[in-house]
């Protein structure tokens, strides 16, 4: 008989388990969160990459935490999300001290969740240990579409 297959999609890849009976394959199956959980690990870690990008003017670090200073009509709330990720990166963000991060900010958006499903699903954004955080991918995203595009129309001074 053929051997058996499961491919599972991750942001970092895909990963495929194979095994020759049904048993040894649910044997595998259960061990797959352990894995993946230690390569988001890996990948979250700080030496991997820091934020290099000035963030000054776009967010103020508070006694609650970074706060944005980019008005709405500037940035979707994805891209919000991500400026907030980006500003404590490499550590994460639990999504409900987000979503309180965005209120205070002004940024009422009770659809913050559904947005951070969405930059997860497209690897920008992934979740370890409860916390979100931007993958390598989320964090070249917002340096190079999400802090010009929070920057245009800033006034600069001379």
């Amino acid at each position: 008989m053929g051997k058996y297959r499961v491919t599972v999609r991750r942001s970092f890849g895909t990963m495929e388990v194979e095994a020759d009976t049904p048993d040894e394959l649910l044997e595998a199956i259960r061990k797959i969160p352990e894995i993946i959980d230690e390569v988001d690990e890996i990948l979250a870690k700080k030496e991997l990459m820091a934020p290099s990008i000035s963030l000054k003017g776009l967010i103020y670090r508070s006694e609650e935490g970074p706060l944005l200073t980019v008005p709405k009509d500037r940035l979707s709330t994805r891209e919000a999300i991500a400026l907030l990720l980006y500003a404590v990166y490499p550590d994460g963000i639990k999504s409900r001290d987000l979503g309180k991060l965005l209120n205070i900010s002004g940024w009422f958006t009770p659809g913050y969740p559904s947005r951070l499903s969405e930059l997860k699903r497209g690897g920008l954004v992934l979740s370890v240990g409860g916390s979100y955080k931007l993958t390598i991918n989320g964090v070249r995203w917002v340096e190079g579409e999400v802090i010009p595009k929070a920057r245009m129309g800033e006034k600069h001074e001379e």
